[in-house]
């Protein structure tokens, strides 16, 4: 959704993230950019064991996960699978779609489900 102020092309987790660590099965998850290039963000990711995938950059200051675990400007069946925890059929999810915080509970039911095998994204139906 375009915020009031940001090009629409600006979308995804645009703020500083720190993150110390985060175990086996993890994720970090977007619909656009980690890390905003245009406001230079400070993407910092310690003792990482997850994974970390998004539809556009990943502008990562340090970390020690390995380049296998990080899924940026993703295509094809990896995207459509990003997009699908973001939408329910074809229509983009909102914290309160269909009732206080039912949106934020079906992004919850699919990232609980999503997993990386090898670069391959798979756990929820797009």
């Amino acid at each position: 959704e375009t915020v009031s102020g940001l090009a629409s092309t600006r979308f995804g987790i645009l703020g500083n993230v720190y993150v110390k660590s985060f175990a086996l099965g993890s994720a970090i998850i977007s619909g656009g950019t980690i890390g905003d290039i245009g406001t230079s963000p400070t993407v910092t990711l310690g003792t990482a064991k997850g994974f970390v995938a998004a539809n556009g950059a990943i502008n990562i200051k340090v970390t020690t996960i390995a380049a296998a675990n990080l899924l940026q400007n993703q295509t094809g069946s990896n995207l459509a699978i990003i997009e699908a925890i973001f939408t329910d059929g074809n229509s983009s999810l909102l914290f309160d779609t269909g009732g206080t915080l039912n949106g934020l509970t079906l992004i919850e039911t699919d990232l609980t489900g999503i997993q990386d095998n090898g670069g391959t994204l798979s756990g929820t139906i797009p």
